[in-house]
């Protein structure tokens, strides 16, 4: 005759709980990795956003370094014209 085994409640509500903290453990570090890698991915934009910033800081300085240039040129080309209508 096979032998039974009876499960009390006290059982049952054992085997749960170890279930529940085994679950809560599992979960606790999946967050712990989710916040990690979400922490990860804002460090990741904000240093390409600043790579951004800094290209748009050198390309704001070449235009206007090339405006500064353009406009000697024009002023020194309006004196030339001023001078020769002037002769």
């Amino acid at each position: 005759m096979k032998k039974q085994r009876m499960i009390t409640i006290d059982m049952l509500a054992g085997m749960m709980n170890r279930s529940f903290e085994h679950f809560e453990k599992k979960m606790d570090e999946g967050f712990a990795l989710l916040r990690g890698e979400m922490t990860t991915g804002f460090i990741n934009v904000e240093d390409r956003l600043n790579k951004v910033e800094n290209r748009l800081d050198k390309i704001e300085s070449k235009v206007d370094s090339n405006n500064e240039n353009r406009l000697s040129h024009l002023e020194d080309d309006v004196r030339i014209i001023k001078t020769k209508l002037e002769l």
